[in-house]
């Protein structure tokens, strides 16, 4: 066999050596055209406009890679050891990539196999078969994303309330049986756009991930930590050849266990020297993220009880929004800077100064969660930003800041006494 992979073994034109003598294959193993086994029954990708003969892509090379026979229990066997290897060694959610390429049945009979904590398949936009529900697994569903930047980078600022009104993403699809990622290696864009949310957008893409952990929709979600591109083919960092060589990725820490990370972001988008540095960016990392988190586990359950919005509500301006949730959590956001208003941008929301709006929380001093750098070490005795609400439910100090795009102010009750 011709070709040596990253881990050693050889392989060749519908044959791999294995690693482990169990997972040696032929072309017997994968489909084939019925006279040449070592043709494939049929291909699928970008060339053939994704479609497939008789509108089955299940026996169908894809991207020339030759696609295994699971229909014959001894391939679903060979799969089920690289999953029980995987299983042993602490993986225990899956993301199964070109789900609706796999046959309902053989999948379900490979992956339910072992006891994971999470499985979901990648998905576009299509409705959910309910068998596949049923015996597969969860949906990534990626149009949430798409609708939640749209509405925070692509819409006028007169219609930025309909922020407040997500409650769905792919038709067909509940929140149940979904995932909902904010960022996807396959939704990205080369270059900084506005209406791709990658970190290239800057403190506008970081405006939007604490957005999406604010909002009660959604009862999985996952935000990304990952690495700057120029190409979109682009690997971690330290391993920019494409002469195929080995390579070993930078350390995400130094020598000091500290992380090498890209600062959050303060301008939208990113300089474009910035936004090509092949450097470890951890989005998951940025100012507020940490907070978000303790935010959304401490209020997603709650229901919107109460909203605030720019051009509807009365005293709130066009590029402001706020919400409570139940009488425990508060969120608040406003669109970028005033100096930014023109005839196409009809109304943004500046520094927002939150004095003397009334939110119903109880008296105390709170903090700013998406202010908060970390949780660690974090002694709650105070926070970088902070709001006090007086014992009707007023504000008596606090604001949301406008910065060079979007900031916001997301608070709730169990970190600070009154008084």
């Amino acid at each position: 066999m011709p070709c040596v992979g990253w881990g050693g073994s050889r392989y060749g034109n519908r044959m791999q050596q294995g690693a482990k003598g169990w997972d040696a294959a032929s072309p017997r193993h994968f489909h084939h055209k019925k006279d040449d086994a070592m043709e494939p029954w049929c291909q699928v990708g970008p060339q053939t406009g994704w479609l497939c003969p008789d509108d089955d892509c299940t026996p169908c090379d894809m991207y020339a890679l030759p696609d295994f026979a699971t229909e014959l229990e001894e391939v679903r066997e060979l799969q089920v050891k690289h999953l029980e290897d995987l299983f042993h060694i602490g993986v225990t959610a899956l993301r199964v990539d070109a789900a609706i390429y796999h046959h309902v049945y053989e999948l379900a009979a490979m992956v339910n196999r072992l006891p994971w904590d999470l499985v979901y398949q990648e998905w576009w936009g299509e409705y959910p078969p309910h068998d596949r529900t049923e015996y597969v697994g969860l949906y990534r569903d990626v149009a949430y994303r798409w609708h939640l930047v749209n509405r925070l980078a692509g819409k006028n600022a007169t219609e930025l309330p309909e922020l407040l009104q997500l409650e769905s993403g792919v038709f067909g699809i509940t929140q149940d049986m979904a995932v909902y990622p904010f960022a996807y290696h396959d939704g990205r864009s080369k270059d900084s756009d506005p209406e791709i949310a990658t970190y290239k957008n800057g403190l506008a893409f970081h405006q939007q991930q604490k957005f999406f952990l604010s909002w009660p929709f959604g009862e999985k979600v996952l935000i990304w930590g990952g690495y700057g591109w120029r190409d979109l083919t682009h690997g971690p960092p330290g391993c920019d050849k494409s002469d195929g060589d080995h390579c070993t990725p930078d350390a995400v820490y130094d020598e000091d266990g500290h992380a090498q990370c890209m600062p959050a972001p303060t301008v939208s988008p990113l300089p474009k020297s910035a936004a090509r540095e092949r450097r470890w960016i951890c989005e998951h990392r940025w100012q507020g993220v940490a907070g978000m988190m303790h935010f959304r586990k401490a209020c997603r359950q709650h229901a919107v009880s109460e909203k605030w919005e720019g051009g509807k509500t009365e005293g709130i301006g066009i590029g402001r929004l706020a919400f409570r949730l139940r009488s425990d959590c508060f969120v608040a956001l406003t669109r970028g800077r005033r100096e930014d208003e023109d005839e196409d941008v009809a109304g943004v929301g500046g520094t927002w100064d939150l004095t003397g709006l009334k939110i119903g929380l109880p008296q105390g001093r709170y903090c700013d969660m998406s202010s908060l750098h970390t949780q660690k070490g974090w002694d709650q005795s105070s926070c970088p930003r902070e709001v006090e609400v007086d014992e009707e439910g007023v504000i008596q100090h606090g604001s949301v800041t406008q910065g060079a795009a979007k900031l916001q102010c997301t608070i709730h009750s169990p970190f600070f006494d009154p008084g």
